[in-house]
């Protein structure tokens, strides 16, 4: 399986399910179209989606990433690309390109309205799970390689600079003006910086060096290939925890909360 087929493979699995912005249930589908191939086209497809994967580790799109989803850790960064994945080729292509044309998707504006972040860890599980479902065993040792390019050294700048992410991504930056606030309120802002967040090109690229020894010795979070169960179950209960994470905020203003929860 080639780059060209792995994304046929994509739009397969998003032309299948009910919602083809669902990232998850994209995944889930891929995985069990890819279990169908034969056993080489499955490892195939793992190297296909690194190279992918690589293809699209770039500072302006973590720059980006850290504008949507309120911050951005070095895993967070490799989800959000797997959610970008999800969307298709082509949405695919003119992000990578143009990381501030995320502001003019529908999916990453009704996001900002309700403060949901967009990550997606199964996709990066495609082949891994698919094999496993297909053979019982996991991916063989050596299945792929990961090069990174080389970052943008124009790029090293501290993510949360406000004027810098407005001037380099301008309509990103004004869909989610009022997010870092309205996170706080809510209880989420804190849950990407507190696993860290890579600012500088510098720090970024030694991790990705470290991280792509590591990839390639371990496997990726695995996706099950098993369809969605009955449709409005998980929404229901993603909604009962949703209501029960912000009602201890509800009513409180910004500075209240800070207050009482320490945060600095």
């Amino acid at each position: 399986m080639d780059g060209q087929q792995f994304w046929q493979l994509i739009e397969a699995a998003r032309g299948q399910v009910t919602d083809a912005e669902d990232a998850e249930a994209v995944a889930r589908r891929a995985c069990a179209l890819l279990a169908e191939r034969p056993v080489e086209e499955i490892v195939a497809a793992q190297q296909a989606l690194w190279d992918v994967m690589a293809r699209s580790y770039t500072n302006p799109l973590w720059a980006a990433a850290y504008v949507v989803n309120g911050g951005c850790s070095d895993d967070g960064f490799d989800y959000f690309r797997g959610w970008l994945i999800a969307q298709g080729r082509e949405v695919f292509e003119r992000v990578t390109a143009d990381p501030d044309a995320l502001a003019e998707l529908p999916v990453v504006r009704a996001a900002a309205d309700e403060w949901l972040e967009l990550e997606c860890e199964e996709v990066l599980g495609i082949a891994w799970s698919a094999h496993l479902t297909a053979t019982g065993e996991q991916l063989p040792a050596g299945a792929l390689t990961i090069t990174y390019p080389p970052l943008d050294p124009s790029w090293s700048f501290d993510f949360d600079d406000s004027g810098e992410m407005a001037r380099r991504l301008p309509r990103l930056a004004a869909l989610h003006r009022d997010q870092p606030a309205l996170r706080l309120l809510h209880g989420t802002a804190l849950l990407h910086r507190s696993a860290g967040s890579p600012l500088l090109a510098e720090e970024v690229g030694a991790q990705g060096a470290d991280r792509e020894e590591q990839q390639a010795d371990a496997g990726p979070a695995q996706a099950s290939c098993r369809e969605e169960p009955v449709e409005g179950e998980a929404g229901e209960e993603g909604a009962d925890r949703e209501d029960q994470r912000f009602a201890d905020v509800e009513g409180q203003d910004a500075e209240d909360y800070v207050d009482q929860h320490g945060v600095s």
